[in-house]
């Protein structure tokens, strides 16, 4: 996943244009949402980071109400106060496994995320916060085979070169880009008329809020998204 992300990045960045259009196109779902790019930026990342948080504290949540543990019971035990912790945000780090300490909690006894799954479920949240900027309902939902499929088109050549030549052409030549790109799909589907929908329909839904995705987020694997 990270590999065929990086490659989104990668080729759409290889156009000169590129830039320059990711940040007039966020700067226009700014100025249609009545606020800034920058909050913009600011709102996805705590989206992701909200999210991802949410696949470890709701586990350790669903734990400590087996085990009839309060909320009052957890932060008297950390040495919190109610209004303290609602200022620090109450399943912060510090409070997350100050938790696993001050209860000698066993990590193996919970059941939390693998790594690429609390990822995913940030990306998906991050994805459906930008797409909720964009006008109109999504027809179709994200699903990570979706997701999957969206990121292997970035893995053809001709695909990628018709992105290349969408972004970097004249009008013209973007007619042109678009008729390489839905021969290469319907190549890519085996002419299967089922499978064929459902690219298109996902580069319609998702294929923008993918490109703002990595706009906000440049960095995949190779360093910690800040």
């Amino acid at each position: 996943m990270f590999e065929s992300l990086s490659r989104v990045a990668n080729t759409l960045k290889s156009s000169d244009r590129f830039s320059t259009i990711a940040d007039e196109l966020l700067q226009k779902i700014a100025d249609r949402n009545a606020c800034s790019a920058s909050e913009i930026r600011t709102k996805i990342k705590k989206t992701y980071l909200h999210a991802v948080a949410g696949s470890y504290t709701e586990p350790l949540q669903r734990y400590l109400l087996s085990r009839k543990v309060s909320r009052t019971e957890r932060l008297k035990m950390l040495a919190l106060s109610k209004s303290k912790a609602s200022r620090e945000h109450p399943d912060g780090i510090h409070t997350f496994l100050g938790t696993l300490a001050r209860f000698h909690i066993n990590v193996d006894n919970i059941p939390f995320p693998a790594g690429k799954d609390a990822d995913w479920n940030g990306i998906h949240a991050a994805l459906r916060a930008i797409r909720s900027l964009l006008p109109g309902e999504p027809i179709c939902e994200l699903t990570y085979d979706s997701w999957m499929l969206l990121l292997s088109l970035f893995c053809n050549d001709q695909i990628i070169e018709s992105i290349r030549r969408w972004f970097s052409a004249v009008e013209a030549e973007q007619r042109a880009a678009s008729r390489l790109l839905r021969r290469e799909l319907l190549t890519l589907s085996k002419h299967n008329d089922k499978l064929f929908e459902e690219l298109q329909r996902v580069i319609r839904e998702w294929f923008i809020p993918t490109v703002l995705f990595q706009v906000i987020f440049p960095s995949t694997n190779s360093e910690v998204r800040s």
